[in-house]
């Protein structure tokens, strides 16, 4: 049977294997340790370590390959890059739910997704 539980789902898996460039299939999935555990495991204190580097701008990479010795203004940039992909990465967690109960639903998910948009265009990534 389908159900919108499980289109809440793919959608979530989807944003975390686009966010993360890591299909569920990936190899470092064995041993009980999914797409969905390893996003959860790794927010928000190594968030920047799961990001597929891809996303990233160049400001942001620039910032880490000088050891946070950049300007204020760049570490501001990079700052709010990281909230808006922890943000985005909870979304795809609440859509990921082992448990079709515990799911967000589409509604909400549009309503996060337009909340993150609005806060991080506000702020100019």
């Amino acid at each position: 049977m389908v159900s919108s539980n499980g289109d809440v789902y793919s959608f979530g898996i989807l944003l975390l294997e686009m966010m993360t460039g890591k299909k569920p299939t990936h190899p470092l999935f064995t041993g009980g340790l999914d797409l969905h555990t390893y996003v959860e495991m790794a927010i928000p204190e190594r968030v920047m370590d799961i990001v597929d580097p891809v996303l990233l701008c160049e400001d942001h990479r620039r910032t880490t390959a000088a050891n946070n010795r950049s300007s204020p203004l760049g570490e501001t940039k990079c700052n709010l890059l990281e909230q808006c992909l922890i943000s985005l990465l909870k979304v795809g967690l609440a859509c990921s739910m082992h448990l079709p109960e515990d799911r967000i639903n589409m509604t909400q998910v549009v309503c996060r997704l337009k909340s993150i948009k609005d806060t991080f265009t506000m702020a100019e990534l």
